[in-house]
């Protein structure tokens, strides 16, 4: 049986349905910038580009809150990092795009609201291996 986040399953659905998140996410945050949070300097390919930063700074946040949590507590431990870097997450993703659209925190979050289907299947796809 291949498992679905094996090598051999690496080309056929892996890179194009990053590509999917980069884009498609990309352009759910130029909606949100554009119309929820009025933010003049939300372009479609700015909005992608904080898209794709705001995945590697998640990304980064939660792997050195895992890290960090399982080496001071254990295994307990790593899964609250978890659930922390999780919500540091969040905050990471708000402070890329505050700092791509020049906007507040809050209106960086509401430019974020459209993307949350997009986060959840991240979270969802990421989940088992975790």
């Amino acid at each position: 049986m291949l498992a679905l986040w094996g090598s051999e399953w690496l080309f056929w659905w892996q890179i194009p349905l990053l590509g999917l998140l980069a884009f498609g996410g990309g352009a759910l945050l130029w909606v949100g910038g554009r119309f929820l949070a009025r933010a003049p300097k939300a372009t479609y390919w700015r909005s992608v580009g904080a898209n794709l930063l705001a995945i590697l700074a998640g990304a980064l946040v939660v792997g050195v809150f895992t890290v960090a949590a399982g080496v001071l507590g254990g295994p307990s431990g790593a899964q609250a990092g978890l659930l922390l870097g999780s919500l540091a997450w969040l905050f990471a993703t708000w402070w890329v795009i505050k700092a791509m659209f020049g906007t507040t925190l809050a209106k960086a979050a509401l430019a974020w609201l459209p993307t949350l289907p997009q986060t959840a299947l991240l979270v969802a796809m990421l989940a088992p291996t975790l």
